[in-house]
């Protein structure tokens, strides 16, 4: 029932921002696919349980990333294992 409550409000923000989507879900979430292009989209997870809080945040983060997107930066979420091992973070505090 959540998962439709999420599909009817991203409905909305579809029609009134003008943008394609797809959904996938979950026991634990919804994954809300947004398209940036015709070749790139975004995925997005919504947890159920944090749905009602995300919900205002999610037309924010639709907006920039489809304004990141047509300005030429390409993005990527990716996990610790994913960085390269060599590689040491700079920190802010040592600047």
């Amino acid at each position: 029932m959540k998962a439709q409550a999420i599909i009817a409000q991203v409905k909305q923000l579809a029609k009134a921002e003008r943008f394609d989507f797809m959904t996938d879900m979950d026991s634990q979430k919804l994954k809300l696919f947004v398209k940036l292009s015709e070749r790139h989209s975004i995925e997005l997870h919504i947890p159920f349980k944090q749905f009602e809080q995300m919900l205002p945040q999610l037309r924010a983060a639709i907006v920039a990333l489809r304004e990141l997107h047509v300005s030429g930066i390409r993005f990527k979420i990716v996990s610790r294992r994913a960085l390269p091992w060599r590689q040491s973070w700079v920190s802010h505090k040592s600047l």
